[in-house]
């Protein structure tokens, strides 16, 4: 977006901001999924880059870039199943992606957005995660974050 104008109250303060919205996307929500063996083909192993990641209110937002030309892929965020406790943090997760066989001939970006609420621990009111990911020369990527319950980030 950008900022055209704003408004002011009597004390000069800016109460509000008139935008031009520059361009809207649609993006990508889901859960996170316990991984098992039942799922664990359809998930995929695929290669992906995780060109950002942040975390806003309860959601991990990823920007990937991935290579393809005219198949559905699949991106998933997993995690073990198990009970998840204080003591067993940081928790691991993983970004999974399926390329259906795809040719790699076109990148890609996509926006992906993962609730994060099926993490929360009674008791305390944040937790720590690292997701990793593997990119298309095989290398294991990793980033670190923390969610912290009802809290803007």
């Amino acid at each position: 977006f950008t900022v055209l104008d704003d408004k002011k109250n009597e004390a000069g303060e800016i109460v509000a901001y008139y935008v031009k919205i520059n361009s809207a996307k649609k993006v990508l929500m889901k859960g996170i999924l316990d991984i098992t063996p039942e799922n664990q083909d359809s998930i995929g192993n695929d290669a992906i880059v995780v060109q950002k990641h942040w975390v806003t209110n309860n959601l991990l937002n990823l920007q990937l870039k991935y290579w393809g030309r005219q198949q559905v892929h699949f991106i998933n965020l997993v995690k073990k199943p198990g009970v998840l406790t204080a003591a067993s943090q940081p928790f691991e997760l993983e970004i999974r992606h399926n390329d259906n066989g795809d040719e790699e001939s076109v990148p890609f970006v996509a926006l992906v957005s993962f609730e994060l609420d099926s993490l929360q621990v009674a008791g305390i009111d944040s937790i720590r995660f690292k997701v990793k990911s593997t990119d298309y020369d095989g290398k294991v990527n990793e980033f670190d974050g923390v969610y912290k319950y009802g809290k803007s980030n």
